[in-house]
This record gives C-alpha cells, structure tokens and sequence, in this order.
C-alpha cells in the first residue's frame, strides 16, 4: 500500500506479534485532531492476529509492509525511506498519545523548527501510576551527560529532510546514535520544545530487559565517537553505577538482605 503525499507528519508504527496492544496505539493516532498525517506501518512478518486488527483501520493507513526484517532499527529505517511528510515520529506497537489533541497543541504553538518535541508519562506496570517526565534541551551537551534521557523516542518530530538511517549496527543505542548524527548534521539546527506530555512510554522493551548491555552499549558509542576523554570528562563509571543500582537495586536488596 503506496502513500499519498503528506504535508505534516509522517507517524511510523513498527510492530511484530502485538495484537493485544497495536490497537490502541492505532486509535490514538486515528483520533489526533490533526489529520494532516500519515500512517506508516512496518510490520515484521506477524504470526499473530496482528495484521487483522491493522487491516480494520486499513483506510486511514497510508503505507504497510509485512515482511521479515534485520530487527527493529531495520524496521525503522525502511518506514524513514517510506515517509513523505514534513516530520517524521516513531509511536510503536504498545505505546500511545495521552489524547487527541497532541499533534494540535504541538504544532500549533511551533515555530517552523527543524525539531518539535514534548514530555512523556512513563508506565512501570499496570499498577503503578504513570509518572510524569520533562524532556531535556536537545543538544550534544545533553546527550552526552544523559544519553536517550533528553527525550523520549516515541515524544519527538523530527524534519524528514534531515533524519538519517539508523545505524543497525547497534542493537540497543542506534537511537541515541540517531540523535548525534542530527545534531551534528546542523550547523545551526533549531529545536523547539513544548511543555506538554505528548505520549504513554511503557517500560519493559527490548533496552530495558537487556539493561547491561544497553548500558554498554552507550559506554562504547560514546567511546568511538568522542574518545575516552569524553567518558571521564562526564563521569560515565559513577553513571554506569548509579544506573545499575537504579535498574537492578531491587535484585541487590533481595539478595543481601
């Protein structure tokens, strides 16, 4: 399925064996006030009864292929080659908007930026309530001293003309080694962030249940890009401790109790 020509943006949903979740993030991208959207789909060769749940929206969506791919950023970048829209997001299978009128406030209140992003709540579990996070200023400075915590993938839009392909060669960080390509892509690169919470981000993916090695992962990115230096100058040991006291102090707990 061929795509129409885009104006605004272009919303990328990569999915593979989701259909207890693809619905709602397939709802909240229909019900966005804002229609001056198109959907791409990316589906991995689903074994489930995911493409039945997308072949019931299959007129509001744009562009689908079902193929097999090399992993998510694979996915990714051939939805990046399929998008005709002034910007370009990610919400995957499992994540959604927190209402219809996101898409709205953000560009309304943008000036012409070569990136619009927002805030995100982040859900632990079903019983936990979500908690809110503000992104950060999305600059090199940042992304070295908080790597993908600046902002969420799934919270930002970024101008199609200047989104490179991921480099597949990282597993877990090609995203944050997305974001150094475009900010250093840019002489000038004019970003613009609206303080409102633009997604529900749902902790457990494939990064978070394989922690220490996206943890390492980042460590040897920044090393090959930037050099030991940088690793000492922004302390990435006290980061790498504290993180894994953040992610596995439960487990620790537990054990030494």
């Amino acid at each position: 399925m061929k795509s129409e020509k885009c104006n605004l943006v272009s919303i990328i949903t990569v999915v593979y064996n989701a259909e207890k979740v693809i619905e709602k993030t397939l709802e909240s991208i229909i019900n966005q006030t804002c229609k001056d959207i198109e959907l791409i789909i990316i589906d991995g060769k689903s074994t489930d009864s995911t493409l039945k749940i997308v072949n019931r929206y299959a007129e509001k969506v744009s562009y689908l292929v079902s193929e097999k791919d090399n992993g998510i950023y694979d996915a990714m970048n051939k939805g990046l080659k399929a998008a005709k829209g002034e910007y370009v997001t990610f919400l995957n299978a499992g994540d959604y908007y927190c209402d219809s009128f996101v898409l709205e406030n953000l560009f309304n209140n943008s000036p012409k930026a070569d990136i619009v992003y927002g805030d995100m709540f982040i859900e632990k579990d079903s019983i936990t309530k979500p908690y809110y996070q503000r992104s950060l200023a999305f600059e090199k400075e940042e992304l070295l001293k908080h790597g993908t915590r600046v902002v969420c993938h799934q919270a930002i839009f970024v101008k199609t003309a200047i989104a490179p392909q991921y480099d597949i060669q990282y597993k877990y960080k090609a995203e944050l080694n997305w974001y150094f390509d475009i900010v250093e892509s840019q002489k000038e690169l004019h970003c613009h962030h609206v303080p409102i919470p633009v997604v529900y981000y749902t902790l457990g993916g494939y990064g978070w249940v394989n922690y220490k090695w996206n943890l390492l992962e980042w460590v040897k990115l920044v090393y090959k890009r930037y050099g030991i230096s940088t690793l000492i100058k922004y302390k990435y040991h006290s980061i790498v401790i504290k993180k894994l006291i953040y992610r596995y102090g439960g487990i620790l707990k537990f054990i030494f109790r």
